[in-house]
């Protein structure tokens, strides 16, 4: 609904029904509906009355804005009308055609700054809002001014002598002869206390002496002016109004003031626009495209009524002749983007305008100093071209240029000399490549952090200039910068970027080959981006092109580029699980290095060895390593050297299950990462606090971290790491008994392993579905993927996961029945845990042979593993993992006769002993089955209550499974489950109950809740709608139900309903 008010039509009239509208646009308030229906009766719809009718009743408080929300006293109707309305008060301001969006802080920040000034000018590029916002601080300022608000719009003004009288007739004030016009308004203003808003001032300027006789005669009278240039008084303060934010995070767009211009304007012109999901990303380019200018956001969101919001942005990508509309109601300097700026083009002197086209070279932000050595350009010009609202000083003191305003000024540039042009791109390029080159020695030491911030500031520029070197064959230019632009690049984790840079340069590079120079640099080129590659998992192209680096870095004896490609292909071979390739290859490297003294090239390749030493199991040797690398990383400042290193000493210190000392150096490694912005290393970092999380058994923190490294992931497209993080949360969920979301989760890494050809990552998932199997009962797929595992880990040398996996071989063995194969892979499990230090390992392997050893009887050799797992687990301080051993030796102690013993082990695990407590346990189901065989020999009657406790939490874990015969495979071709399905016996329940009886027994038996419980499910409600009604957690229901069914000796929802209905039998 649009009304056809313009400026001093005071007759205007709105109906009943658009009263609420009125007020939605004038305050951003939907008022009660019998205020509104008031409001008209007293006002008869008459706009301007409206107007001073809403202004008296903020001012006398009957209307208030408090804590962010509108409140209407109680007894507004009792309010005396007719002296209230006849108040003198100007009120002019025309109604707006929509509501305002957002921009809370900066009215806020203008309301506080009028009521000090008493001159403020809003400057700002033509379409940035600003006559849109003076006209809402006036809606938002009527309370504030007891004489009223004036709204004077002098766009159609020509000359600064007619201001007077514009003004004059806004106020609609008799006059009493021309020539006394300025005069008779300070009269008028005297005693008044008003506030004066003048709109579009900058054509009028210089002509602003009557503002300040205002000023100085008129002490009560407030002024508010918009203008493209500031009016250069001294009792002006001047606010520039920015441009609409565009969120960095497309996550966070829908909702910003940006999104919802576009959205409002759309649905006006075509009303049943509908914002999908997948036109998001294209709206939120629009906004960025026209850098977040709300005019040009209003104008191009007016096309979709014809276009798709994909097509707009093809068309404002290839130039701005898009944004524009013919509708006859918007002025016409307004009606498209170009205008807006030739308008002000106009405007300028020649010096302005040559020094405004030749600012166009810069992209993004830049400096003073780069103005002043490429452009030529003077401080007091910036100053000039800043007051013109052509240029912006941003807070950090760079300058910057709007993006339209920047595109006609590159237009006008092309209209130069060509030798010109050629000049300025030249200095710009050279300035920029010395300027990269010139942060190369901070990049590798203390002073890391403060270069990546400088060149993160500087990259729109370091880039365009790199693409103008390329384009003119400035090969040194190109060597200038590469070493230190592609160390950036690694740093920042923007291997993308960087490796798509260095393609197009090497694309250009193989068109014109002209000597030796050029070969280097195609030879140091296509090391850097295989280096970038590798990082993406690209491992094949990324080996082609380092290594046809290393072969022109051999024939032209660069010892330092060789150096660098024998590191980097090391990394590669690293990745593809090519081990010793790849300690020989560091190897190498190190020689070169050492020669070379390159301290940052000896600290980065030593912690690759380090972790190649790691990986081959050599954990001695890669604890050297570190401690060799960490000494040359504080002695050079290399933090990122430093933060990588603090992460191999974590895992190492994991490996030994000293988990208290590795969070320490992995919250370390994260805090340094956060230092430097390296959000690779700070996914790492988090990734590795989530897997000592899980080591602890604190899952939920654990899946916490999880996630929070694979989104850091996914945003820098590091598939690699994306993978690994997938693996630990499957291997999470499998821990936690989640089996079908920890198969999800090993899927999407498998193939994303498989994506990257990642050998050694997609070896560790077979692994880890031969787990889940096993878990399940499904003992055929457990041994196909274990048996590969095992095969795949032998063949590459990653002996850490070959141990893991013939300890897990070793336990399937002893499930289906193959003893001397259990005993046998056991022990190879074991002695290879034991030589490598493998403490994990060694612990689960020993309680498997003492699983096995007790199968066979032979209890001796049983105690004997068990004491073993329990003296590791106990100094390693592993409670969790010693509950295992002590419920096997309490079992084998009294096979033994060491009744006492037995006791001793089972009253340690009895004082753990819940189906929570045992979550994390190597078999938690086993543990239960152990106590319960000693307590029967015990004689204890705790024994029927513990097995009936593990047989509803084996009926609880197996209801997870969706598949039925999956829960059958699980409850019945698993030992343990087995055992405990057909050692569970039934309590007595009454027979033959009446339905009083049945109730009464239910009501004996049961606790209040669980009997709220029990009547919902007899109505029929699931456990979800359980959860809702009674305002507890899908958790805490599932245990609710698992006690009723302990208690009542059922095992299903219907039995609860035939006992309700006294009929237990049939």
């Amino acid at each position: 609904m649009d009304f056809a008010v313009e400026y001093g039509m005071d007759e205007s009239k709105i109906t009943r029904g658009e009263i609420g509208v009125f007020l939605r646009r004038m305050l951003q308030w939907n008022p009660p509906a019998a205020f509104s229906s008031w409001l008209y009766d007293i006002t008869s719809g008459q706009i301007s009355i409206v107007q001073r009718a809403v202004a008296i009743l903020l001012q006398q408080n009957v209307i208030q804005f408090q804590n962010g929300r509108w409140l209407l006293a109680d007894d507004f109707t009792t309010i005396p009308t007719d002296t209230m309305l006849q108040q003198p008060m100007i009120l002019n301001l025309p109604l707006p055609r929509n509501e305002f969006v957002g921009r809370f802080q900066l009215r806020q920040q203008i309301t506080t700054a009028l009521a000090q000034e008493h001159l403020l000018t809003l400057t700002g590029p033509g379409g940035v809002g600003k006559t849109r916002l003076a006209l809402q601080i006036g809606y938002d300022n009527l309370a504030k001014f007891q004489h009223g608000v004036c709204f004077v719009s002098l766009s159609s003004i020509e000359t600064a002598d007619s201001v007077a009288t514009a003004v004059v007739q806004a106020l609609r004030i008799s006059t009493y002869g021309q020539g006394m016009l300025g005069e008779q308004l300070i009269d008028y203003f005297r005693n008044k206390n008003l506030l004066l808003i003048l709109d579009n001032y900058e054509h009028l300027l210089p002509s602003t002496d009557w503002i300040s006789k205002i000023l100085d005669n008129a002490p009560g009278i407030h002024l508010l002016v918009t203008s493209r240039e500031n009016l250069k008084l001294y009792q002006e303060s001047v606010l520039t109004v920015p441009t609409l934010s565009v969120s960095q995070h497309k996550d966070d767009f829908e909702a910003s003031e940006a999104a919802q211009i576009f959205l409002q304007r759309a649905r006006k012109v075509r009303q049943n626009f509908i914002l999908k999901e997948l036109e998001v990303p294209y709206i939120y380019r629009i906004c960025q495209l026209v850098g977040g200018l709300p005019l040009g956001i209003e104008l191009a969101a007016s096309w979709v009524r014809v276009l798709t919001c994909d097509v707009i942005v093809q068309e404002i990508e290839k130039d701005f002749e898009l944004l524009q509309t013919e509708m006859h109601d918007i002025s016409e300097r307004h009606r498209n983007v170009r205008a807006i700026v030739d308008y002000s083009w106009r405007r300028l002197d020649d010096d302005e305008k040559n020094a405004f086209c030749r600012l166009s070279v810069f992209q993004g932000t830049f400096t003073r100093e780069a103005v002043a050595q490429i452009v030529g350009v003077s401080v007091p010009m910036l100053a000039q071209l800043i007051d013109k609202s052509l240029l912006t000083r941003e807070d950090d003191g760079r300058f910057s240029m709007h993006p339209i305003l920047r595109q006609f000024a590159t237009e006008q540039l092309a209209a130069l000399d060509e030798g010109q042009q050629s000049t300025l791109y030249d200095a710009f390029s050279a300035y920029y490549c010395q300027l990269v080159q010139s942060y190369e020695l901070m990049l590798k030491g203390v002073e890391q952090s403060k270069a990546l911030i400088a060149l993160a500031q500087e990259m729109n520029n370091i880039e365009a200039a790199w693409e103008r070197a390329v384009e003119r064959g400035a090969w040194r230019q190109l060597d200038q910068a590469l070493a230190a632009l592609c160390r950036f690049y690694f740093v920042r984790n923007w291997y993308h970027e960087g490796a798509t840079l260095f393609r197009e340069a090497l694309d250009q590079l193989q068109i014109c080959r002209d000597g030796v120079d050029h070969e280097r640099l195609v030879g140091k080129l296509q090391a850097r981006q295989g280096s970038l590659q590798q990082q993406l998992g690209e491992h094949e192209e990324a080996h082609r092109l380092v290594q046809s680096g290393l072969h022109i870095a051999r024939a032209n004896n660069d010892s330092q580029e060789i150096a660098f490609c024998l590191s980097e292909l090391a990394d590669i071979k690293r990745h593809q699980g090519k081990m010793q390739d790849a300690q020989s290859l560091a190897n190498e490297s190190l020689s070169f290095y050492e020669r070379l003294n390159d301290q940052h090239g000896i600290s980065a390749t030593l912690i690759k060895l380090g972790y190649i030493a790691y990986l081959k199991g050599e954990q001695d040797r890669a604890a050297i390593l570190a401690e060799r690398a960490i000494l040359v990383c504080k002695q050079t400042g290399n933090i990122r050297g430093s933060c990588v290193t603090y992460t191999l000493l974590g895992i190492l210190a994991a490996m030994n299950l000293r988990f208290d000392a590795a969070q320490e150096w992995f919250q370390q490694s994260l805090r340094l990462s956060q230092e430097i912005g390296d959000q690779h290393l700070e996914a790492s970092a988090i990734g590795n606090l989530g897997v000592i999380a899980q080591r602890e058994v604190h899952y939920e923190t654990a899946e916490h971290y999880f996630h929070q490294a694979l989104q850091l992931y996914r945003e820098i497209g590091f598939r690699r790491d994306e993978a690994l993080t997938l693996y630990n949360l499957g291997r999470l969920h499998g821990f936690a008994g989640d089996y079908e979301l920890a198969l999800k989760q090993l899927e999407q890494a498998r193939l994303l392993f498989d994506e990257i050809n990642n050998r050694r990552g997609r070896n560790w998932v077979e692994g880890g579905f031969g787990i889940i199997y096993l878990q399940l009962g499904a003992y055929q797929a457990a041994h196909k993927a274990l048996t590969t595992a095992v095969k795949t880990a032998e063949e590459i040398g990653d002996k850490q996961h070959l141990s893991r996996m013939l300890a897990r071989l070793a336990l399937l063995s002893y499930e289906m029945g193959d003893r001397e194969t259990a005993v046998f892979t056991g022990q190879r499990a074991l002695t290879l845990a034991q030589e490598n230090h493998f403490k994990e390992v060694e612990i689960l392997s020993l309680i498997y042979l003492g699983d096995i050893f007790v199968s066979e009887a032979a209890y001796e050799e049983a105690a004997q593993s068990y004491e073993s797992a329990l003296t590791l687990c106990d100094n390693l301080k592993l409670p969790h993992t010693a509950l295992d051993a002590h419920a096997g030796l309490a079992h084998a102690a009294l096979k033994l006769n060491k009744q006492d013993v037995a006791e001793q082990h089972l009253n340690i695990v009895l004082e753990n002993l819940t189906a929570s407590q045992l979550i994390g346990t190597g078999d938690r189901f086993k543990i239960f089955l152990n106590c319960y065989r000693v307590l029967c020999q015990l004689n204890e009657a705790k024994a029927e209550e513990l097995i009936a406790e593990a047989y509803h939490a084996l009926q609880e874990q197996a209801q997870k499974l969706s598949d039925p015969l999956q829960r059958d495979q699980f409850c019945h071709q698993v030992k343990t489950h087995k055992t405990i399905m057909n050692l569970y016996r039934q309590p007595t329940v009454p027979q033959a109950l009446s339905v009083p009886e049945g109730e009464a027994y239910l009501e004996r038996t049961l606790t209040s809740r669980e009997m709220e419980i029990a009547h919902l499910i007899i109505e029929g409600k699931r456990n979800q709608q359980i959860a809702e009604e009674l305002v507890i957690s899908n958790h805490t229901v599932k245990r609710h139900i698992s006690n009723i069914f302990n208690k009542l000796g059922i095992t299903t929802r219907y039995e609860i309903i035939k006992l309700a209905h006294g009929n237990p039998d049939n």
